[in-house]
């Protein structure tokens, strides 16, 4: 399973063991935020007086990938798989780019634009 690559942002809640806002672009620029259990976007003991923003991954699911116009890898990623990760805007389909996923699938169909 790939991992998105995402920024923590800041500390949100005390509640164990602990929930940060974490957020990421994606192909259109446009900054997705979610906000998770510490132990799951981290092994980094972080809380409120912890040095923001840190790097953090989140398990996925990959929808599809495809070269744009410019040749860039583009992936389509559901944010529920394995999780049940539900993002501030309730978007749970994005588009990102090859290069925010870590842990990339091999052998994944590819289609071009």
């Amino acid at each position: 399973m790939p991992f998105l690559k995402v920024s923590i942002t800041r500390f949100v809640d005390s509640h164990f063991p602990g929930f940060v806002e974490c957020q990421f672009l994606d192909v259109h620029g446009v900054t997705k935020k979610f906000e998770e259990k510490i132990p799951v976007v981290t092994t980094e003991d972080l809380w409120i007086d912890s040095e923001y923003p840190r790097p953090g991954v989140v398990e996925c699911a990959v929808v599809r990938r495809r070269l744009d116009e410019s040749r860039r890898m583009r992936v389509t990623i559901d944010l529920n798989e394995p999780l049940w990760l539900e993002p501030l805007d309730r978007e749970n389909i994005v588009e990102v780019f090859a290069a925010q996923l870590d842990d990339q699938e091999e052998g994944s169909r590819v289609e071009k634009v």
